[in-house]
């Protein structure tokens, strides 16, 4: 896609969350207590994964996401070094 005459990457599967989605996630244990990482299914967890090197703090981040993928059946998408 080009903008302003520059080639711009659009990622069309991320979802977006306002705040009040991220507090009813949180509430159903689907994201972190303050809504961070919410994740719903496989395409929220591949996201997270992407994500997790730009969270305040990327150890609770893994932790997090490696539960939920054990939650969703999903842990073959956790990367070995993370195991």
């Amino acid at each position: 896609m080009k903008f302003l005459g520059k080639s711009v990457r659009v990622n069309l599967s991320k979802a977006v969350f306002d705040t009040e989605e991220r507090k009813k996630l949180s509430k159903k244990h689907e994201a972190l207590p303050d809504g961070s990482f919410p994740i719903r299914n496989e395409q929220d967890l591949k996201n997270a994964l992407h994500d997790v090197g730009r969270s305040k703090d990327p150890d609770r981040a893994r932790r997090w996401i490696k539960r939920r993928a054990k939650e969703l059946k999903l842990e073959h998408l956790i990367p070995e070094e993370w195991k």
